[in-house]
């Protein structure tokens, strides 16, 4: 199984930037990781947020392969128990398939 992580914007704070260094090393001992963090030009940082959302979605659509699993984290989300994944999302069904 290969996880690639996506993000989009650079992280803010320096302690969540070194807890995830150390978070990409102790995984990458258990799986195939990879980090890719896409920061758009200065430029549409003046977009309205509506065309900004779009130009991200573009860039994040770029990233991808149509075998590909997407599974959207948002800081704003609904949080879920974690014992509700495998019977509500598909994520809990690619998991125990081990893909």
């Amino acid at each position: 199984m290969k996880i690639k992580l996506i993000a989009i914007g650079k992280t803010a704070e320096p302690f969540i930037a070194l807890g995830f260094n150390l978070y990409q090393q102790r995984i990458q001992k258990y799986t195939n990781f990879e980090y890719a963090e896409g920061v758009l030009p200065v430029a549409t940082k003046k977009l309205p947020p509506d065309a900004l959302k779009i130009k991200e979605g573009e860039w994040l659509l770029q990233q991808l392969t149509s075998s590909d699993l997407l599974c959207l984290l948002d800081e704003s989300g609904k949080i879920l128990p974690q014992y509700s994944l495998p019977t509500n999302y598909k994520i809990g069904k690619t998991a125990a398939s081990g893909r």
